[in-house]
């Protein structure tokens, strides 16, 4: 599912990616909040993509394409799954978290080529 029309949704993301990186280079005695991985990110699972799989599969699995508040609710479980499984469970805890996850789902819901693209993407993990 392509998103190139969610220009301000990829410069929000990339920024985000650039604002975790500094957060790990900062020093500032006891403000300084360092961020160690989970066990599971340790071996590796944050990144897999089965796991992922899996994931969407769940949450799709009874998803009625034809009900259009089920698909807004598995469009934004799938957007917030995918955010995490990129940027790890620390994510939530960005302030623009809430305002991003809301932004990038709306994007998507307003054009019809994403929605078309979603419907497809739903049916290929039942």
């Amino acid at each position: 599912m392509s998103v190139d029309g969610v220009a301000s949704s990829a410069s929000l993301l990339a920024a985000l990616r650039g604002e975790m990186a500094r957060q790990g280079e900062r020093v500032g005695g006891a403000h300084r909040k360092t961020v160690s991985p989970t066990p599971e990110e340790k071996q590796g699972f944050r990144h897999d993509k089965n796991r992922l799989r899996a994931e969407i599969r769940e949450i799709v699995r009874n998803a009625t394409l034809s009900d259009e508040d089920a698909m807004r609710s598995v469009r934004r479980r799938i957007v917030r799954a995918m955010l995490l499984w990129e940027f790890g469970t620390d994510l939530r805890e960005h302030p623009e978290w809430q305002p991003m996850l809301e932004s990038i789902t709306r994007t998507l819901e307003s054009s019809a080529q994403h929605r078309v693209a979603f419907e497809a993407l739903v049916r290929q993990f039942r």
